[in-house]
């Protein structure tokens, strides 16, 4: 069982620091070569590395690893504008329902190695998760690789805290009122076809409704992906989300 501990990082983000005994390993069947690429489905070692890592955590991450083998994860679209080489998930509805968690609040998943044929390295995997739910990982470093996903490191894994600032960035557009339409929590920016968007409220099946930079409302749908215009204004919107399932 990893050995943790609370610091305070630079940032003033709240970091639990994990030392594994089990000298951060885990013994999996398969080798993984691949890159970076757009594409949309999630592929076996992306599975490989989350199950990898949520195991060797163990307590605390058990329904990460069950939700992940369960089927959650149904899509992926990828998002550099939130940090280099970010890959980002899309979910089964009604799987998500079932671990969505508020009080689990946003965090990062920071310190991962997972080794790289490729450069004959360690190389950094981070993972992205909020409200109970994985929402997408990054190798920041690289976006070539050959992981050989059974290699898998935990011994410096940090967990981090985020204070959301997008939700920061999105009370410029908003008035008093529409912002209290919002779940701050909810609230994260997100490129898709090459425009971005605000992530304000799920709908099913990893669609959501966002806005843009003008305040336009729109609803993102998985598949197809696209940004479909409303007009309405957020708060007919809010109140009205079952229009839009």
């Amino acid at each position: 069982m990893p050995r943790c501990c609370y610091i305070e990082c630079s940032e003033g983000h709240l970091e639990l620091q994990m030392n594994s005994s089990l000298n951060g390993l885990l013994i999996s069947k398969n080798k993984s070569m691949f890159r970076l690429f757009r594409r949309s489905k999630v592929e076996r070692w992306e599975l490989d590395v989350l199950v990898n890592v949520f195991t060797l955590l163990s307590d605390g991450y058990i329904s990460y690893r069950r939700q992940v083998e369960g089927g959650l994860l149904t899509g992926v679209f990828f998002n550099s504008k939130i940090r280099p080489n970010h890959v980002q998930f899309f979910y089964d509805g009604k799987i998500a329902r079932q671990y969505e968690n508020k009080k689990c609040g946003i965090f990062a998943l920071k310190g991962i190695k997972v080794f790289d044929i490729k450069t004959g390295s360690y190389i950094d995997f981070e993972i992205y998760l909020a409200e109970g739910l994985v929402t997408g990982y990054s190798t920041p470093h690289n976006n070539t690789f050959e992981l050989d996903t059974k290699r898998t490191d935990i011994f410096a894994v940090k967990k981090i805290f985020s204070r959301n600032s997008d939700f920061l960035e999105i009370r410029k557009l908003l008035t008093t009122f529409e912002m209290g339409l919002l779940n701050k929590d909810d609230v994260y920016e997100l490129n898709v076809n090459g425009n971005l968007y605000y992530h304000l409220w799920d709908l099913d099946d990893g669609d959501f409704i966002g806005i843009d930079s003008n305040k336009s409302v729109y609803k993102i749908t998985h598949d197809p992906l696209q940004a479909e215009l409303i007009n309405e204004s957020l708060a007919n919107v809010s109140g009205n989300l079952d229009k839009y399932r």
